[in-house]
């Protein structure tokens, strides 16, 4: 059975999600994250809140703060992955 582009891109980045985060418990999961962009998504989701939680995330400039509280703001991860689990 030949892989869509979405299944081909979800392996991908679960692939790459177990080896920088360290989390290889994420592989008893594999077929199912890779079937529903809603589960991948709640992993992202959840990588991130915890990357926030733990202040290692990037915050507005001061000169974004306005549209940041108005139009909301994406956290990205200012570290490393895989010192999330420390």
């Amino acid at each position: 059975m030949e892989l869509t582009w979405p299944q081909i891109r979800s392996e991908r980045l679960l692939r790459s999600l177990s080896g920088v985060t360290g989390r290889r418990d994420l592989e008893a999961y594999r077929d199912h994250l890779a079937a529903s962009d809603d589960l991948l998504d709640s992993v992202i989701a959840s990588l991130t809140a915890r990357a926030t939680a733990r202040q290692s995330t990037l915050l507005p400039a001061p000169d974004q703060s306005h549209a940041a509280s108005e139009e909301g703001w994406i956290h990205l991860p200012t570290r490393p992955l895989t010192e999330l689990n420390r």
